[in-house]
């Protein structure tokens, strides 16, 4: 090589050496900013977590785990883990889901009301218990929606008309129904009065009697599956898509919304056909119902959500409320007597009759005490930080209502809350008016169960028709009644039977 040529090579080495210098210099300084920047994220990350510590009462969180491990040891988000948090950290504590999942747990009824009063929306937690439900659901709907759906489910649901009419429906339904309970040695009373709900909740909101159309039965299995199904997929950190039984999980979501939706089509090809004129029925107006420009109230996919929330709300939790009062009765015989012995006044009750029943009432509020429902309830304030009993909560902290504890203490609900006493909600003596005032298994406030008439008027309507023929006990009356949450609600783990002895 001539000396020109190599200078030349030399150059261009030393150029590129020189560009690798600055690259490898930029890289460096980026580095050290980025290590820099996340460094300071990370220490104001633990100064905040530290702050959240001082704020609310709570276990020490591990770095990267935060509570996790103690959920693990409890055997998952149940009543020991509550029920040790709030042992060892008083009616405010606080744990972490994660790193930074800042939750915060309450059990005093008077700050409860605090917050069902401030933090009006549902966190997104609780979509993971009910997912099948859909994001437009009203449970996960946030903002001026919520009020305008809410007075449109209402009109559906709770108006003076379609009560009386689910009165009727009930007792028509149910009246046949239990005809040959009594002639058998035992009924699983789980299994029998599930469709009995569902075709109930049909024949009122939808002018259908699931079990007699061509696509109840898919849908009644579906719901099913999905209500049983969904606990499996709760606390993955991702979505395990590899997963097949989490594909079919999914895949029956949509073949659910499908059939659903196929139900809304034949709907609206009726009304069209002038079949549906002034029809008020849920299904009729998930279709009419209009905004205040004259649009469509509901998209379609608001509608499928919608009618599968009221396909949820009108079984899932009523099957679990009737369950366990027929439960609390059948082991509790004296109050079942007395009940019996108020509910024999009325030989064919209307829906005022059994609101007059102040003794049906106290029971109801008694079994839904004892054994709530919904084990937890969850809450949020998405727009601003809130002061709840003196103490600053952050915007978007999931605050948890653990009403199972709550519901047992003695100093809102008297003493023996171990016991199934239903007077203790009876009568104008203080101690009556706190109990009545504390108990909140329907939520509270502006964000109270959109359904709880409706399922009063059913319940009770039903519970007259079944002690006007028998009275109940257990098969096996050392049956201790134990539980499993699934999808949100307290189901029995034991599907016991009951013995109907015609009176």
């Amino acid at each position: 090589m001539d000396p020109f040529s190599k200078l030349k090579a030399e150059l261009v080495i030393h150029n590129l050496q020189a560009k690798e210098r600055r690259l490898w210099n930029i890289i460096k300084s980026l580095a050290a900013v980025i290590g820099f920047y996340l460094t300071l994220r990370f220490v104001r990350f633990l100064s905040w977590r530290a702050e959240m510590m001082k704020r609310f009462n709570g276990w020490q969180p591990s770095i990267f785990l935060g509570n996790i491990g103690r959920l693990v040891e409890a055997g998952g988000f149940n009543e020991l883990f509550f029920d040790r948090l709030h042992d060892e950290h008083g009616p405010i504590a606080c744990f972490f889901l994660g790193p930074a999942g800042l939750n915060v747990s309450v059990v005093d009824p008077i700050i409860q009301a605090q917050v069902y009063r401030k933090c009006i929306s549902r966190p997104k937690e609780t979509e993971l218990f009910l997912s099948y439900l859909g994001k437009d659901n009203l449970l996960f709907t946030h903002g001026p929606m919520v009020k305008k759906m809410r007075i449109r489910y209402g009109s559906m649901i709770s108006n003076v008309k379609q009560l009386h009419k689910l009165h009727q429906v009930t007792f028509n339904t149910f009246e046949p129904a239990i005809e040959k309970w009594g002639d058998k040695h035992s009924v699983d009373v789980f299994q029998e009065i599930g469709p009995l709900l569902y075709d109930v909740m049909g024949s009122v909101l939808f002018d259908t009697k699931w079990s007699e159309t061509k696509d109840g039965p898919t849908i009644y299995r579906l719901h099913k599956f999905l209500i049983q199904d969904s606990n499996r997929w709760i606390f993955y950190p991702i979505k395990p898509i590899w997963n097949s039984d989490y594909r079919k999980f999914l895949s029956t979501i949509e073949e659910l919304r499908q059939v659903c939706s196929k139900v809304l089509d034949a709907r609206e090809r009726d009304i069209k056909m002038g079949l549906f004129d002034d029809d008020n029925s849920a299904l009729s107006l998930l279709l009419t119902s209009l905004d205040d420009d004259g649009k469509p109230f509901f998209t379609r996919h608001r509608a499928v959500s919608s009618l599968i929330g009221f396909l949820n709300g009108a079984y899932d939790t009523t099957h679990a409320t009737v369950f366990w009062l027929l439960y609390n009765l059948a082991r509790n015989p004296g109050s079942q007597k007395k009940l019996i012995e108020e509910l024999d006044a009325f030989r064919a009750p209307t829906v005022d009759d059994l609101r007059s029943c102040e003794y049906l009432e106290a029971v109801l509020k008694e079994s839904m005490r004892i054994r709530c429902t919904v084990p937890v309830n969850q809450r949020v304030n998405l727009e601003e930080d809130v002061d709840i009993a003196g103490v600053q909560v952050p915007r978007g902290t999931n605050i948890n209502i653990p009403m199972f504890r709550t519901f047992m203490d003695p100093k809102y609900f008297g003493e023996e809350t171990d016991k199934f006493k239903p007077e203790r909600f009876m009568g104008d003596s203080p101690e009556a008016v706190t109990a009545r005032k504390s108990h909140t298994a329907f939520g509270a406030y502006s964000r109270m169960c959109v359904g709880f008439t409706f399922a009063l008027v059913e319940v009770k309507c039903l519970l007259h028709t079944i002690l006007a023929k028998y009275t109940i006990r257990l098969k096996n009356p050392s049956e201790p009644g134990t539980f499993m949450i699934e999808a949100g609600v307290n189901q029995p783990d034991v599907k016991f039977r009951l013995v109907f002895s015609k009176r």
